[in-house]
């Protein structure tokens, strides 16, 4: 899971570093930002684990992409206002660096409350 959060800052930092994006106006505050990205990273290590064979991936990826909806669906936001906002925030090298790194501190504090 920890992989998955620094593969995706990696491509985020070289998207980053081709130009600045403007500021969308629903940027979403890097905290639900945080909160968002960590839901679903959870969501998509489930789906990993659980999709073992090759028949069940068409149907996990369909539950997976619901799983995604009832998040933003949750957090009140649309696919568009998040997408808009980690591209906002990857073209700002140091704030997704934050970002990504308070996902991993929460995804690390929620994997010790399991033990």
């Amino acid at each position: 899971m920890v992989r998955i959060c620094f593969l995706c800052l990696f491509l985020l930092s070289i998207y980053s570093c081709k130009q600045k994006t403007q500021i969308p106006s629903n940027l979403l505050d890097e905290d639900k930002m945080v909160e968002i990205i960590t839901q679903l990273e959870i969501t998509q290590a489930y789906f990993k684990i659980k999709s073992v064979s090759p028949d069940s991936i068409s149907s996990t990826n369909h539950y997976q992409k619901q799983q995604f909806d009832s998040i933003f669906k949750q957090h009140n936001i649309s696919y568009e206002a998040f997408n808009n906002s980690l591209m906002y925030y990857a073209s700002e090298p140091n704030k997704i660096m934050e970002i990504y790194s308070q996902v991993v501190v929460s995804l690390s504090e929620q994997q010790a409350s399991f033990h």
